[in-house]
């Protein structure tokens, strides 16, 4: 091989050399902005999942207010009917006594 060949050989491999450089200088340039994407994806994604935890403890208490409300309700319920009991009770026994006073005026009148 004389030195025309080599040279041309020569100017071949970095021809070759700086063709692959460029495409690997592609490449990375690529992969930098595939790696800025998923950056980019993995802080929405934080975001995301920020929000929904916010969503969640909005969730809770709603809920806790919710149910205390609902169980402060029953509680008046409860204590309404109590009453209401304790009166039935009372009316019971105050029909009761008038049925006895009644047996025994007529008893007595008749």
């Amino acid at each position: 091989m004389n030195s025309d060949d080599r040279l041309k050989k020569l100017e071949e491999v970095v021809s070759d050399i700086l063709i692959d450089t460029h495409r690997l200088t592609e490449d990375v340039k690529d992969i930098r902005n595939d790696v800025k994407d998923i950056r980019s994806d993995l802080k929405d994604i934080r975001n995301d999942v920020k929000a929904l935890n916010e969503g969640q403890q909005t969730i809770i208490r709603v809920f806790n207010t919710f149910g205390d409300a609902m169980l402060e309700k029953l509680s008046e319920i409860s204590e309404e009917l109590k009453a209401m009991r304790q009166d039935m009770n009372q009316v019971r026994d105050h029909e009761e006594r008038i049925r006895n006073l009644e047996n025994h005026v007529f008893k007595k009148g008749a």
